[in-house]
């Protein structure tokens, strides 16, 4: 899914928490060993609900999600669509990437609709995934 980017050093400074929200746990790992890689603090989930839950946990605390990217299509329980509605009740201003193999899927192409900052399309590429997270946490 995510190809190695070798111009990525190790121990990057960054404080920034993402939630990574996605059934697979294979994809969930992998993903929060790239990010990890790239310095940031990882949280998972494994569907809408307890993405939910633990960004309100997180938001009531010191430290809170700073970015979150969620699978569209979770099967058997709250995908994407749904999920980000109930943080945006929240937290109006959450910075939501909406991932997912189903590039057709109109979600994907019309994100902000939905109430997504952007979406990527899997299976991705770290300086990808790794630039799109900058564009979205610098953006208002």
């Amino acid at each position: 899914m995510l190809e190695e980017d070798k111009n990525i050093p190790y121990g990057v400074s960054n404080e920034a928490h993402i939630m990574v929200m996605d059934d697979d746990p294979i994809i969930r790992r992998m993903i929060k060993d790239v990010l990890e890689h790239l310095g940031y603090h990882v949280v998972l989930a494994s569907d809408g609900h307890q993405a939910i839950d633990l960004y309100k946990e997180f938001l009531n605390s010191d430290a809170s999600i700073d970015l979150v990217l969620m699978d569209l299509t979770i099967p058997c329980g709250m995908g994407g669509r749904v999920a980000i509605q109930e943080i945006l009740k929240v937290d109006p201003e959450a910075r939501v990437i909406l991932t997912s193999g189903y590039s057709k899927d109109p979600a994907m192409s019309d994100y902000k609709d939905y109430g997504f900052k952007s979406s990527l399309k899997k299976p991705f590429k770290v300086p990808e995934l790794k630039s799109l997270i900058n564009t979205v946490l610098q953006s208002n």
